[in-house]
């Protein structure tokens, strides 16, 4: 069950990833004549799914005994532990937001889109440090 999960949220993003990217590549790679239906956001969700469901057959099944490792780490911790250390993950990914707004009104793609993802995994990941090892 774990694995059909997996395989329809790489389903689900590689179909997000092809709405908005593929039209624009193909708009790249034939210039501006390129044919309209060649072009077409539904074309490329359904391209980009096609895609990630195929690297699905390869990725799955790491990803799946990756969140079976992960289950079984925090089964093992104490309550107290995992407690703290969501606490810590809620208030450094509140922090991230409230970084990332300001920056989405800057209009350079890497610093509006890019650097806010890094954000979150970062102080996501501090934050739940400190609020595993500190309590």
């Amino acid at each position: 069950m774990l694995k059909l999960i997996v395989q329809l949220f790489f389903v689900l993003v590689g179909g997000t990833l092809g709405f908005l990217f593929i039209p624009e590549l193909f708009r790249l790679l034939y210039l501006e004549d390129s044919p309209s239906w060649l072009t077409s956001p539904l074309l490329g969700a359904f391209l980009g799914a096609a895609i990630f469901y195929v690297a699905t057959f390869w990725l799955a099944r790491y990803i799946v005994r990756l969140i079976r490792l992960f289950e079984e780490a925090v089964i093992k911790a104490p309550v107290t532990d995992v407690l703290f250390g969501t606490m810590g993950l809620i208030f450094g990914l509140i922090i991230a937001f409230l970084i990332s707004i300001p920056l989405s009104g800057i209009d350079l793609i890497i610093v509006s889109t890019v650097l806010p993802i890094f954000i979150y995994f970062f102080l996501g990941y501090l934050g739940f440090q400190i609020g595993f090892k500190k309590k």
